[in-house]
């Protein structure tokens, strides 16, 4: 179910991001200026909004990839990351957006948050299995 869940999330994910947007006539842009892009969107209207997007966009895929594949934090991390280079790089080929640094970074962050939320998850359900079974099996 897990695995069937994030391929779901990595199509919706290429939609949003690169295949339902309108190619843009001028040459595609890289921007790799990553403090100054995110202090800029935050003194602009509607900066923070923007920010939050790119934050929480990878945020699925640190919690789905762990359950799908079993991976630790490692794979699941570097796993994230070839997903928002995919993003990025097709939105910068296709001329659908820009390649930004900032939304790298942005979404990384997401996909930790995410994978930490698994591993807490992790650790209530194992601790919470373990004490179930000393209940019923070594308190008789």
């Amino acid at each position: 179910m897990a695995l069937e869940l994030f391929c779901v999330y990595v199509v919706a994910l290429f939609a949003a991001t690169v295949f339902t947007r309108t190619a843009k006539k001028e040459l595609p842009g890289m921007n790799l200026d990553l403090v100054g892009t995110i202090v800029e969107r935050f003194i602009e209207g509607g900066g923070t909004t923007e920010i939050l997007v790119n934050a929480v966009m990878l945020f699925p895929a640190g919690l789905l990839i762990p359950l799908a594949t079993g991976w630790g934090p490692g794979r699941t991390i570097l796993a994230s990351l070839a997903l928002t280079l995919g993003v990025e790089t097709l939105e910068y080929v296709m001329a659908r957006g820009y390649f930004e640094l900032s939304d790298i970074v942005l979404n990384m962050l997401g996909a930790v948050v995410g994978y930490a939320v698994f591993a807490i998850g992790r650790l209530f359900v194992s601790g919470r299995t373990s004490r179930q079974y000393e209940q019923r099996h070594l308190v008789s």
